[in-house]
């Protein structure tokens, strides 16, 4: 299924008074799957509560089993991996024969729950049921109408988003709803609490509610919560040390496609406005530290400061601010309170602009 612009997907599950990890086991068949034949391993991933699990499962006969633990129904991504046969490497001269090779349009998220459940593919790898999990009918329904509507313009996607939101405050699949909508380019604060108190009391105590919880503390005129955490060399530095310039606190990944897109929009903006009291400080969800300073050097963003903690999603910062997926970011006044968050300059992404904001504040002298 084609995946919504930047989200990379947290995990989303029902809180109870003592949380316990439950079992689920998900049996899969890809029998009816155009092109099945070659595919011999289905990747999966899921995060419980901001812990990360991925694995591999074996396809046997066309049917896999995928076995794990989460405390309350979330999401479970899965991807394949196909053996590249005679005829494709003939088509393809790249490809070597008996090699495994990822199908681009094999990225699918489904909704599961604690519970024995049923997966069958459909002739297309985003064609599918699921069987025990009572939510992954109306989640799959939701990304159906997103996708359509994210074929046209970002309006139409919000108003895909608040609609499914009003109709389905019972649901745990509204969480995930209100992130999608969090995550569009300029959507405030301010708006999020409006769906969010509309969600039934249980829901709003989901790990993912909770986290919208924090985000809705980020309003405009806000104070932006202080932190501290190591750069590249190891030093320690503190969001405070940076008073008396306007900061964009920018959270990304050396993984997250769509974040590494607005890396020469940053750039342009860096060194238009860097001798006029303008900086950037990016926070990385990462956890390896190889791959993060590969791509700062590949980027050309080793302009500004960079922190991690190398915890990867569960990195401190992120979880200060609320953070759910990537990218994402926070401009900060001098005086350390907030003027807004979710910017975007990539023109495949529409939204309130950084460049425009920043015109905004320096170019006509606006103080805050």
């Amino acid at each position: 299924m084609k995946r919504l612009l930047f989200l990379f997907i947290i995990f989303y599950s029902y809180s109870s008074v003592v949380q316990e990890l439950k079992p689920f086991v998900l049996m899969g068949e890809i029998s009816q799957l155009k092109n099945g034949t070659g595919v011999d391993t289905i990747f999966y991933s899921y995060n419980a509560n901001g812990k990360y699990h991925s694995g591999a499962a074996a396809v046997r006969n066309y049917q896999f089993v995928i076995k794990g633990k989460i405390y309350e129904p979330g999401i479970l991504s899965l991807r394949y991996a196909r053996i590249i046969d005679t005829e494709m490497a003939r088509e393809n001269k790249e490809l070597t024969p008996g090699a495994k090779i990822f199908d681009e349009k094999s990225k699918l998220d489904i909704f599961i729950q604690p519970s024995q459940m049923k997966f069958v593919f459909g002739k297309e790898f985003n064609d599918y049921r699921v069987e025990g999990a009572p939510d992954a009918r109306l989640y799959r329904s939701l990304n159906l109408q997103v996708d359509a509507a994210n074929n046209t313009n970002t309006g139409d996607v919000r108003t895909a988003l608040r609609n499914f939101l009003v109709d389905h405050t019972n649901s745990a699949v509204s969480v995930y709803a209100l992130n999608m909508l969090r995550s569009r380019a300029g959507f405030e604060p301010d708006s999020v609490e409006f769906y969010f108190n509309r969600l039934s009391p249980a829901l709003r105590e989901l790990y993912a509610g909770k986290k919208l919880k924090t985000y809705m503390t980020l309003g405009t005129g806000k104070m932006a919560p202080n932190f501290t955490q190591a750069d590249t060399a190891g030093n320690m530095i503190s969001l405070s040390s940076f008073r008396g310039k306007y900061v964009l606190l920018d959270f990304w990944g050396s993984w997250c496609s769509w974040c590494r897109l607005e890396s020469p929009y940053l750039i342009e903006n860096f060194k238009k406005y860097k001798d006029r009291g303008f900086t950037i400080i990016s926070v990385a969800a990462e956890q390896k530290k190889g791959a993060w300073l590969k791509a700062i050097h590949e980027d050309g963003v080793g302009l500004w400061t960079h922190l991690s903690d190398l915890k990867g999603n569960n990195n401190s910062v992120s979880r200060l601010y609320g953070v759910t997926s990537y990218p994402f970011n926070v401009l900060i006044d001098p005086h350390g309170k907030i003027i807004g968050t979710n910017f975007r300059d990539n023109p495949k992404v529409q939204g309130a602009r950084l460049t425009d904001k920043l015109e905004e504040i320096f170019g006509e002298g606006i103080q805050h």
